[in-house]
């Protein structure tokens, strides 16, 4: 659709006009008579050359009209309404407008914005103005149970990370060092609390520190704190045992005593039977309730002695060797659980060597460890 020009025309003899317009076939629009001489129209933008020719053939007196002047006015006012929002989307990403605060347990949010708008740390104000070191040592100094703090602006948004002094009446922290329970290579340490004293890709021997239990401020002041942390490492730890195929062992005779303890509530009743009277034995205890259909803690123990005697073995390797790995497979795994909170990629294998009739079976563990 063609564009509208509007005209205000003054002059006389307008069925010439009109004619003179048909013969070019100029449409007009909107036309409306202010006065005898006076009147107001619009045309297709596309026919004002010819137009304006005619008005002056006419010896017309015109004007643009001022729909044509709001229209350019408007298109102004919105082109710098644009530029004034962009201005203020601009300005405003510049400011802080909100604050978050994280960590409180038993302070509260109210005491923590207090401080900030008490020493000028309001919000609204352009980011540039926030000393972040200076609002963590204004938040420590008058914050008697923040025992550390950490600022940081995000967006529009101020961070704060708050660690409150722990109450040593109610909880018993260990301030001890975290050491390496092996040796081992570390591969990842996600610090919660402390300091790191180890390099992640670095060996560290057993016993060797990880994460000591204090943290520095940024003034120098020394704080203890409880060593915590996520470690993960690769170790390999080994377990030998030594085998003779020619060995001693003890076994039962066949021969053995009885000996029966009676008890009600933990109170000793008596016994009957006798003690053995082997140089070696072995025992086995079995308990019995009688009367446990009648609610009644009434205890019934026997205890059997084995007598053993000592009698020369001959198992050749190959037939316990298989036993002998498991039972160091064991040891490991018992061994490594033992320290870690998580063991995976568990890998074996075992070597084995002989002297002078001795087998030495040494079982290796390959994991990657979390403690």
């Amino acid at each position: 659709m063609a564009e509208k020009i509007y005209y205000k025309i003054k002059g006389l003899n307008f069925n010439k006009f009109l004619s003179l317009l048909k013969n070019e076939n100029i449409e007009i629009f909107e036309f409306q008579k202010l006065d005898y001489n006076l009147f107001c129209l619009a045309i297709n933008s596309y026919n004002k050359k010819t137009f304006l020719k005619i008005c002056k053939k006419m010896n017309y007196t015109l004007c643009q009209n001022l729909k044509n002047s709001n229209k350019l006015k408007t298109k102004i006012a919105f082109f710098m309404g644009i530029i004034f929002i962009s201005f203020i989307l601009l300005f405003s990403s510049n400011l802080v407008f909100k604050v978050k605060i994280l960590g409180l347990e038993n302070l509260t949010e109210r005491e923590v914005l207090s401080v900030l708008n008490t020493n000028g740390f309001s919000t609204g104000k352009q980011k540039n103005s926030y000393n972040l070191n200076d609002l963590e040592i204004v938040l420590k100094s008058n914050l008697e149970k923040v025992s550390f703090v950490s600022c940081v602006i995000v967006g529009s948004t101020l961070v704060i990370n708050i660690h409150e002094k722990i109450d040593n009446g109610t909880q018993n922290l260990n301030f001890a060092t975290i050491f390496a329970p092996y040796d081992l290579i570390l591969e990842s340490v996600e610090l919660k609390s402390g300091t790191l004293v180890a390099n992640v890709g670095q060996t560290v021997k057993k016993g060797e520190a990880i994460v000591e239990p204090y943290i520095y401020y940024k003034d120098g002041t020394k704080l203890n704190v409880e060593a915590n942390a996520k470690i993960t490492a690769y170790v390999e730890l080994a377990s030998t045992l030594t085998y003779l195929e020619t060995h001693i062992e003890k076994v039962r005779t066949g021969n053995k005593a009885t000996n029966t303890h009676f008890s009600l509530c933990g109170i000793n009743l008596g016994e009957s039977g006798k003690e053995p009277n082997f140089e070696n034995y072995e025992i086995e205890t079995f308990d019995n309730y009688p009367f446990k259909n009648f609610i009644l803690p009434f205890k019934k123990t026997i205890v059997t002695y084995y007598e053993l005697t000592e009698k020369k073995v001959y198992i050749p390797f190959n037939s316990a060797m298989q036993n002998l790995i498991e039972k160091n497979k064991n040891l490991l795994y018992n061994n490594i659980i033992k320290e870690t909170k998580e063991a995976k990629n568990i890998e074996y294998f075992s070597t084995i060597n002989t002297e002078n009739d001795v087998y030495f079976l040494t079982t290796y563990l390959k994991a990657t460890i979390t403690f």
